[in-house]
């Protein structure tokens, strides 16, 4: 099980690999079938754990070489994440085992109603990583059809749906196994006939573009351990600014963080740097398109806003030539690295992550008016989170 999980993550690096998934989870679903609740929880908890542990394996970089954990300390974290979030895939292999162990594998009305517990058991683990407490979706399974047969089912599903469906085949393939059965073999190849087709015909749009926007998107291009350093902070500034001033079009776009630094700090270490931005373009139009491709564009700028008695937020200001203050506060933080879970402040202590207790914004958040367009940011790892 934890070969299989770690296996199944491959296909989010390479998309061809989108077949890889359903193998790992009919290996799931053969040796869950006939094991009792206890046994399928193991199965389910080293399953997951292998699972997001190898897909976040990037958390420990982030931890050691840049918060400068301790290299143990840092992998335990990652491996204890991934065993706490494995819990949701326990829990519901055991209720499936549970729910079906008094059934018999060969007899057909048995399996069809196990294959839909199995899909529905997916489908709640999966939810539950991926809506409670904050949420963790990284890695569901349903991305891994991004260049699969799958794909076109998104529109009408979504990212967790096409991963019910996934575990649903992987599931149909193990019954029709155990069963040694045509007919389910018939039955299996036949909603995979569908999926084909469907792959095939292509995916039906739901919506049409109406106008384009000619956008500019910022890369500061700054080492990650050099950002925060005071050192190559006003060379940072000074790009930034250079950059956004220089763009044209309809927007410009800065990410994460390109002003580094609280407003205080701010007006510390460049004075007038934002009342300089603010000038510019509070001179630019407000129409969606404008006809002349050298006129200054709005602007979405990624900065830190807050004060210790307020608190901190990771956020978004929006720049344009109607005078109206746009802001927009990250809403979905990440776990130690933007909120300190509680009872883990001595974890965050030990590491050297600067700004990384924000609080959260307003998941209601109005949308940044540009013409007759309405735009919201995602910050980051906000990007998990489809449903939003």
């Amino acid at each position: 099980m934890l070969a299989l999980g770690a296996a199944q993550s491959l296909a989010f690096a390479q998309p061809a690999a989108w077949w890889l998934p359903l193998l790992c989870v009919a290996g799931l679903a053969w040796r869950v079938r006939l094991a009792s609740p206890a046994r399928a929880a193991v199965l389910g908890a080293a399953f997951g754990t292998a699972w997001v542990a190898s897909a976040t394996a990037w958390l420990y970089i982030s931890l050691h070489r840049y918060g400068g954990l301790p290299a143990w300390l840092a992998a335990s974290a990652v491996v204890l994440l991934a065993f706490v979030l494995s819990g949701y895939l326990a829990l519901a292999m055991a209720a499936l085992a549970r729910a079906t162990r008094h059934s018999v594998p060969s007899a057909g009305g048995h399996s069809w109603r196990w294959i839909g517990l199995f899909m529905v058991a997916w489908l709640a683990a999966e939810l539950a990583r991926g809506l409670l407490f904050t949420g963790f979706p990284w890695a569901a399974s349903g991305y891994a059809q991004v260049d699969g047969p799958l794909a076109w089912l998104a529109p009408w599903i979504g990212v967790y749906g096409i991963g019910a469906v996934s575990a649903g085949l992987a599931a149909g393939a193990v019954e029709g196994l155990r069963r040694r059965s045509v007919a389910a073999a018939v039955a299996w190849l036949g909603v995979a006939a569908l999926c084909a087709t469907g792959a095939a015909v292509g995916p039906i749009e739901f919506t049409s573009p109406q106008r384009d926007l000619r956008v500019t998107l910022l890369q500061p291009n700054v080492a990650q351990d050099e950002k925060f350093v005071a050192q190559h902070l006003p060379a940072t500034l000074a790009w930034v600014a250079q950059a956004l001033l220089a763009a044209r079009g309809d927007l410009v776009v800065a990410p994460e963080t390109a002003i580094p630094l609280l407003p205080g700090q701010l007006d510390e270490m460049a004075p007038g740097y934002w009342a300089r931005l603010q000038a510019h373009f509070a001179s630019a139009g407000n129409d969606a398109i404008r006809a002349d491709p050298a006129s200054r564009p709005a602007a979405l700028i990624g900065v830190p806003l807050g004060d210790p008695l307020a608190g901190y937020t990771n956020s978004v200001v929006g720049l344009d030539g109607s005078g109206a203050h746009y802001r927009y506060d990250k809403v979905h933080l990440v776990p130690f690295g933007e909120f300190i879970p509680p009872a883990f402040r001595w974890f965050t202590e030990m590491m050297n992550i600067p700004l990384g207790d924000f609080r959260r914004g307003d998941l209601d958040a109005p949308p940044f008016v540009l013409g007759k367009d309405r735009l919201l940011p995602n910050i980051c790892f906000e990007d998990l989170f489809g449903e939003q």
